[in-house]
């Protein structure tokens, strides 16, 4: 799946998100330099208004490894704050 792709996966199964960001490791290595712990990861950031933190980490989880499990998948934030 291309990047765009799974915004779009994440946004059909989970209508209610608020928050919503996904970057690979080229973008996650220029801000903070290589790690060999990046490669064929997603990183996220996500908030679901009301939601339980760890729901949402293992629903994001399981929808995005059913759509492509080549990838691994690290949280940034999975619940900001307002």
């Amino acid at each position: 799946m291309y990047l765009g792709d799974f915004d779009a996966l994440i946004l059909r199964n989970l209508p209610q998100i608020g928050f919503l960001s996904f970057w690979n490791e080229q973008i996650e290595e220029k801000v903070r330099g290589p790690s060999f712990n990046n490669t064929n990861t997603l990183f996220i950031a996500a908030s679901i208004d009301g939601a339980d933190s760890a729901w949402q980490h293992n629903e994001i989880t399981r929808i995005l490894s059913a759509a492509d499990d080549s990838y691994r998948f690290k949280n940034a934030l999975w619940h900001l704050s307002a």
